[in-house]
């Protein structure tokens, strides 16, 4: 597959709030994608100009292209990246190794140098995804960024533990947009995985809306304050996409209130069982592959029930932190229902949670006769929050 790829960084102060514009065509002109992503509060514009080019390699990685195009008006980058100028300056030579790694993603590159004029269109995506206030990004994290994370967390781990355990293992699967002004006054939290993708917002977030994209994926959008205002705001963001309001109790429970009830032989789940564990999640209707589940094996704590030679029941955890673990993926196959089974995986997991010390949540549904199991084992209603789910375009 050539596509041809025009790419723009702009940087508001240089160094300054930055964004990156890139657009991507086929190899007769025809759009495939469009991006207009804000990267940093404080990159050069030369720095913009490298992020640029690396998002659209990985974009052109993502899209399986074979023979890649590039276009930009930066005489300093194109310079660079084809060995006829030296990277003298050392943030700009990390930003070239990664370029050069990428590269190695191609059968083919040509890159080439055009005027202002006809790069206006990337130009005009990057300069609008410049926000008019300050937000900081990923690119931003330093030591007070990353203590005021975790004075957050700490402070409320029920709301939080999403935020730090991604900062700590999936910061390749995430996005974060931060409201900062001496402390974290709002955020927004993106995650990838394979075909799902999920956004939390938190706290003074109104101005965050603007990174919300327009979903293509399975969506969950988890929103951890009441505010009419940021609802409305996400629902002007989902016009003409097919999206549901679902509210969502948090439960929690700890060693003094868990109850065990394990009444089945329950196996903890290794990597031997990927096949066993891609198989349910088929019948569950889940879109899977051996990579994401293989992940999820190796990182989780993962309990399982076997009949007739299969797996036929499963919960495992989606983080694991010192301080609270939250368990989710609770199925059970249909033709073994109504015999206990999803009681005896979800305590399973509960009680290694409890045991290492930590506090065990889970989400479940308003209404989802699941809570009165729940109840059982021990968990407590902690707080109520409206969820967004998108089917996707």
């Amino acid at each position: 597959m050539r596509v041809k790829v025009y790419i723009d960084g702009a940087s508001k102060g240089n160094p300054g709030p930055s964004a990156v514009g890139i657009v991507i065509k086929d190899e007769h002109g025809n759009i495939i994608e469009e991006i207009s992503e804000y990267i940093s509060s404080n990159f050069t514009n030369n720095e913009a100009e490298y992020h640029a080019l690396i998002k659209a390699l990985q974009a052109c990685r993502r899209l399986r292209a074979n023979e890649v195009m590039v276009y930009s008006d930066s005489t300093l980058l194109i310079r660079q990246v084809t060995g006829e100028y030296k990277v003298r300056e050392p943030r700009l030579r990390q930003l070239y190794y990664t370029v050069k790694e990428l590269e190695r993603n191609f059968g083919r590159i040509i890159y080439n140098i055009i005027p202002r004029e006809e790069n206006r269109k990337a130009d005009t995506l990057a300069k609008n995804a410049i926000p008019e206030e300050q937000v900081l990004t990923l690119n931003d994290l330093n030591s007070e960024i990353l203590k005021s994370i975790v004075n957050l967390y700490r402070s409320d781990p029920f709301s939080h533990a999403y935020l730090m355990y991604d900062i700590l293992y999936n910061m390749h699967r995430i996005k974060l947009y931060l409201n900062y002004d001496r402390g974290i006054r709002g955020y927004l939290l993106e995650w990838h995985w394979e075909t799902v993708t999920s956004f939390t917002f938190w706290g003074e977030c109104r101005q965050l809306v603007k990174f919300l994209p327009r979903p293509k994926t399975y969506t969950f959008i988890n929103l951890q304050m009441e505010d009419e205002h940021l609802i409305k705001a996400i629902f002007e963001k989902l016009k003409g996409l097919k999206f549901k309001v679902k509210t969502f109790i948090d439960m929690a429970t700890d060693e003094d209130h868990f109850n065990s009830i394990i009444k089945h032989k329950v196996r903890k789940l290794t990597i031997d069982n990927l096949k066993d564990l891609i198989e349910l999640r088929k019948v569950e209707g889940r879109l899977v592959t051996e990579r994401t589940v293989a992940e999820t094996l190796r990182m989780q704590r993962c309990y399982g029930i076997f009949e007739d030679g299969k797996l036929v029941s499963v919960a495992h955890t989606y983080v694991r932190l010192p301080e609270i673990w939250i368990i989710g993926g609770v199925y059970t196959h249909p033709e073994y229902r109504g015999r206990g089974y999803a009681t005896s995986v979800t305590s399973a997991v509960t009680r290694d949670a409890v045991q290492s010390g930590a506090l065990a949540m889970l989400h479940v549904a308003e209404g989802n006769p699941a809570y009165r199991i729940y109840e059982r084992i021990g968990y407590r209603e902690v707080a109520r929050r409206k969820w967004i789910i998108v089917r996707g375009p």
